[in-house]
């Protein structure tokens, strides 16, 4: 019987286990994803979580009903329509597993696949969605095709990025693409050709995943930096690839310290009711420029002593002040060589002005565990926020900060508004600046006490926690503290805590009477029945808010960031792993700034070939130039009109009346100017598509006009042209 239990036992661990740590909906997604992001929906764990109940209280529903109310009394009546379908769809698939992921990004497009596994509401769906194209304006034109045993919808007509926007359903799963090809290419994916068989998924995977993942995020740095830097600085056929500069992506990438990042891996999965988050960023040992302050030595239990057991927060970190602006000093001289200097500049005056060494009196003093806490007892909420640093040398650094003191009393004088001022407190001398003659409600202060600094906003905060009793509880011996804290990793170099409960205590009642406020103006402005009641109660929103905690660890594959508490958080101390991902938005702007300059450079020279044209043709009886190198030096005072910005060609020269190289306009005129009927309907040249990456290109007709064409249309416009002209 034993023997029985054991086997039965084994069978399901052979099936549950793999299920316990898939990431949602990656058999979903293709395996060249750059970015995916997975939903697990709804579930009997889900909804027993604290943001389970949390979603199912009664006033959320309610509030979500006015918002959509709202929106819809803005809009006109066919938008009211369609909005309320898309809700509705909405509404269906956040209870679904649900795929998102991004496969390529170019200047002006991103390549996105939406999946959804819609289970037994796919009727529901399939119905919604059926209403919502019978109301579609008449601007959107929807198509047919077919891809195997499935059919696809091709919607034509949308915004700049969304111009086809193609869906259908594979079996129970809906997908919608950007992109036709994402779609046909979904529409016969395998398993074996999904991101979850991925090598290298899977290994970054099983860092991060556990039971009931809930989220789950996966970034192929790696080749998200290859593509940011292709996109910013696209290579030509003419451009040796050991000469090309290096790109600004990779340039800043290096100088973060981001440039060996290989991929990201976050999962998000409920345990004991609450949240248990888990992100790695896999770049290999020694960590440089942001990743540096996140991979500093252990905190201990002694390093949070000064942090009292009813803090709101607190942050914690273990890092050596002189080896940091080393770094902040080398990742400079890597972004721009000139920033360094000037940052250099201002030091080296400071130490001038003072007489004393900024790296060695100064930062060469400070400790290396930085904490910032903010309690009640230290001062109020926020007010009551304190910076402590331990001091290697007291007697040095006093000295120091007496040298800075000095010398800004002798450069203000009052003039600037700014004073340096003492308070004597009942165990240290506190200093702390007024500001604007008194019209700051903030007097920043500073003192040194028993080998520690502290920085505060007010100099009474200094003299509450100075004067605290030595025998005072802190925070490590918080049972709520110590519970969430024994959830994550042991040895962490950065800690933060937030006390969520003890927050929302803070702040409901302003919470009650902007609502109450709020509430009022609704019904005023809306025909919306808004509660005051809608707001839970604080007892209600205290069941639903624990503490959370979040550390931050390192080892030779990467930096790990981990909390818990009762919602999915992603804190402060993460921020620095987006670096790699958030190069992507403001290098892609960029980039589509440079590339619409580009193009409309591109319009102005071929403006300037046809005013060419033109003048050649005046010149002979209206016959138009047998080729473009034609025009020569009498009609364009340089061979750079012929190389587009896009190509970055260098100009080409002209050897008895040839073009030594390749240019980038494709002359189809022939015939006399003055005879064409259609001038408007007559192509003289056009852009290489190439250029273009398959996008529209420029067109140059008879007339004058230019235009942004596709090769359908251009093969159309040239055959049109040959007609025309008679040039069979």
């Amino acid at each position: 019987m034993r023997l029985g239990l054991i086997g039965t036992l084994l069978i399901s661990f052979v099936f549950w286990a793999p299920a316990s740590a898939v990431a949602p909906m990656s058999d979903c997604v293709p395996r060249d994803a750059l970015v995916y992001v997975g939903w697990a929906g709804r579930s009997l764990v889900f909804d027993g979580s604290a943001m389970g109940q949390l979603v199912q209280e009664r006033s959320v529903g309610k509030i979500a009903g006015a918002l959509s109310t709202l929106v819809t009394d803005r809009l006109e009546q066919t938008q009211a329509e369609l909005f309320s379908h898309l809700w509705s769809m909405a509404g269906i698939c956040w209870q679904h597993p649900v795929g998102v992921s991004v496969l390529d990004f170019a200047a002006d497009s991103v390549n996105v696949l939406v999946v959804v596994d819609l289970g037994s509401d796919l009727e529901s769906f399939q119905r919604e969605l059926a209403l919502l194209l019978q109301k579609l304006p008449d601007q959107f034109d929807v198509s047919e095709k077919s891809v195997g045993p499935d059919r696809l919808r091709v919607l034509r007509g949308g915004p700049a990025g969304l111009e086809e926007i193609s869906f259908g359903f594979k079996e129970r799963v809906f997908f919608l693409a950007t992109n036709l090809a994402v779609a046909e290419s979904f529409a016969s994916l395998t398993r074996q050709a999904s991101l979850q068989m991925v090598d290298n998924f899977r290994k970054c995977w099983q860092d991060v995943a556990g039971p009931n993942e809930q989220i789950a995020i996966y970034v192929d740095v790696r080749r998200i930096l290859e593509r940011l830097d292709g996109v910013t600085s696209p290579r030509t056929g003419d451009q040796n690839p050991d000469s090309r500069p290096v790109s600004a992506v990779k340039k800043i990438a290096d100088a973060l310290g981001l440039g060996k990042c290989e991929a990201l891996a976050c999962s998000a999965r409920i345990v004991d009711r609450g949240f248990h988050t888990k992100m790695k960023l896999f770049s290999p040992a020694p960590h440089r420029g942001l990743l540096m302050p996140l991979a500093g030595a252990p905190l201990s239990e002694d390093d949070l002593a000064t942090v009292p057991a009813d803090a709101d927060f607190f942050l914690a970190m273990k890092g050596s002040p002189d080896v940091l602006w080393a770094e902040l000093r080398h990742s400079l001289e890597m972004l721009d060589p000139d920033m360094a200097k000037a940052l250099d500049g201002k030091v080296g005056e400071l130490e001038r002005s003072t007489g004393m060494s900024v790296a060695r009196d100064l930062i060469a003093n400070l400790g290396d565990t930085l904490v910032i806490a903010g309690a009640p007892s230290q001062g109020g909420f926020l007010t009551g926020t304190v910076l402590t640093l331990p001091i290697r040398d007291s007697d040095k650094l006093l000295d120091a900060f007496a040298k800075i003191e000095d010398y800004s009393r002798s450069q203000s004088d009052g003039a600037t508004g700014i004073v340096i001022r003492k308070y004597l407190a009942e165990r240290a001398e506190i200093s702390y600046l007024t500001i604007g003659n008194g019209q700051s409600p903030m007097a920043p202060a500073w003192a040194i006490h028993e080998g520690r600094l502290y920085v505060a906003g007010w100099p009474q905060i200094i003299a509450s926690v100075i004067g605290r009793d030595t025998a005072a509880t802190t925070i490590t011996a918080d049972p709520c503290y110590r519970k969430t804290r024994s959830r994550l990793h042991e040895s962490a170099s950065i800690l933060s805590y937030v006390n969520s409960p003890q927050i929302a205590r803070h702040l409901y009642g302003s919470a009650l009477l902007g609502w109450t406020l709020g509430a009022g103006m609704l019904e005023n402005q809306s025909n919306i029945e808004a509660g005051i009641d809608w707001l839970p109660s604080l007892a209600t929103l205290e069941k639903y808010l624990w503490v959370d905690t979040t550390t931050v660890s390192s080892d030779a594959r990467g930096v790990t960031f981990s909390s818990y508490g009762s919602l999915p958080m992603i804190g402060l101390s993460a921020v620095p792993f987006g670096g790699p991902v958030l190069l992507a938005g403001p290098a892609i702007a960029l980039q589509r700034a440079k590339a619409n300059a580009r193009k409309a450079l591109s319009q102005t020279k071929l403006k300037s070939i046809h005013l060419a044209i033109m003048l050649y043709a005046d010149d002979h009886e209206g016959s138009l130039p047998p080729d473009l190198a034609a025009l020569g030096d009498k009609y364009l005072q340089s061979t750079e009109t012929f190389v587009s910005p896009l190509s970055d060609r260098p100009p080409p020269r002209l050897v008895d009346g040839k073009f030594g190289s390749q240019i980038d306009y494709i002359w189809v005129g022939s015939g006399n100017l003055w005879s064409y009927d259609k001038p408007q309907e007559v192509v003289l040249a056009y852009e290489r598509p190439e250029n273009y990456n398959g996008k529209p290109t420029l067109v140059l007709f008879a007339d004058g006009q230019i235009a942004f064409m596709d090769a359908p249309s251009l093969a159309k416009a040239l055959s049109l042209s040959k007609e025309l002209t008679g040039d069979h």
